[in-house]
């Protein structure tokens, strides 16, 4: 789909910024614009480039899916997504920190991951979601909520712990709660 928002001209010489108000674009979704300038001498195409509205993870990818990482957001109740440029999120995982540390995707890093952690109130994870990493909320002080979608199977070790959980209901599918998971 090819898509046009405020062309802009100018007849002046030199270099500058363009900008241009988008709506209606599609979180997680990566797209793609092009600069064109034309003149007396021809058509100038700068170079391709990109950007991802609004996402609030950082993710890899691995055999078509998608693990989610790092939390980003500001708190508040969270909603993951079933697919992130349209692949499914089948992981909350884990990552290292700039000290070794392996903490949790939602989880607090004292030096400075996912620091909004403590201000979320509520999740909810998709059914697409197999698997939730070790420590993926641990210390999210605020979160008393928890909706665990009907595919997981594997929830890690201090995956809720030290949050404020008052109620979880876990789904039949689940075969494993490691050590602490919700203490």
């Amino acid at each position: 789909m090819l898509f046009r928002s405020n062309l802009i001209s100018a007849t002046d010489t030199g270099s500058g910024t363009i900008s241009a108000q988008l709506a209606a674009l599609t979180p997680g979704t990566t797209y793609h614009f092009q600069a064109v300038a034309s003149n007396i001498w021809g058509v100038a195409y700068g170079n391709d480039q990109s950007f991802t509205p609004g996402l609030e993870y950082t993710f890899t990818t691995n055999n078509g899916a998608i693990t989610i990482t790092k939390y980003l957001g500001p708190g508040g109740a969270v909603t993951i997504p079933d697919t992130i440029n349209g692949l499914p999120v089948t992981t909350i995982g884990d990552y290292y920190n700039s000290h070794s540390n392996r903490l949790g995707a939602f989880a607090v890093d004292p030096y400075g991951g996912s620091p909004n952690c403590q201000y979320i109130n509520s999740v909810t994870i998709p059914d697409s979601v197999t698997s939730i990493g070790g420590f993926s909320f641990q210390f999210c002080s605020g979160l008393t909520h928890v909706t665990i979608g009907t595919n997981v199977t594997s929830i890690g070790d201090c995956a809720f712990s030290q949050s404020s959980l008052t109620s979880v209901t876990i789904p039949d599918s689940v075969t494993y709660i490691g050590v602490q998971a919700f203490a």
